[in-house]
């Protein structure tokens, strides 16, 4: 049987699956959000922060989408999304399918809102790491890194249940009022 939490963030991905960004009123006014890898690395802020990042980073984009290979629900307020990135560099024309994209993010949940997001952009990388500290917020906690350990490598193409693949336009949500 599905939870809640699972149900939350498979709505999440079914829109960014479509290249759709735009919807925010899933995450909680105080969201935090981290990258604990990849280029930007760091905390990126609160909803208003995260939101204009993300447009920032879409306007770099055509065609991008975060795509679900496995949803796993940690315990009762955290769910590991393992997930892979396509799209096509608008100025480089670097299709993102060319190269590694397998990364992973962790949400954090209460009270039916996502209130915070650590993304690790390198899934191989984050498999190998192990919790070096207690509160340590980069580094996966042991039931997260066993979690990544028994995942499987391949895509099943959407969040779990084996999906196809769909493309649409991406908004950024400025008109609609989303991020």
């Amino acid at each position: 049987m599905s939870s809640a939490n699972l149900d939350l963030v498979r709505s999440i991905y079914a829109d960014w699956e479509r290249g759709d960004f735009s919807a925010s009123d899933w995450a909680d006014p105080d969201i935090e959000h981290a990258d604990a890898d990849g280029p930007l690395g760091g905390q990126a802020g609160d909803l208003d922060r995260i939101g204009y990042g993300l447009r920032q980073f879409l306007d770099e984009w055509e065609d991008f989408r975060l795509e679900a290979d496995e949803l796993r629900e940690i315990d009762e307020h955290r769910v590991l999304a393992l997930d892979h990135r396509s799209g096509r560099g608008k100025t480089s024309g670097l299709e993102l399918g060319t190269m590694r994209t397998e990364g992973a993010r962790l949400f954090h949940i209460r009270n039916g809102k996502i209130t915070r997001i650590i993304v690790y952009f390198d899934r191989p990388r984050f498999r190998r790491s192990r919790p070096r500290s207690v509160g340590d917020a980069f580094t996966p906690s042991a039931s997260v890194a066993q979690a990544m350990d028994l995942a499987p490598s391949g895509r099943t193409g959407g969040p779990g249940r084996g999906l196809p693949r769909r493309h649409a336009a991406i908004t950024c949500g400025r008109e609609t009022g989303g991020w």
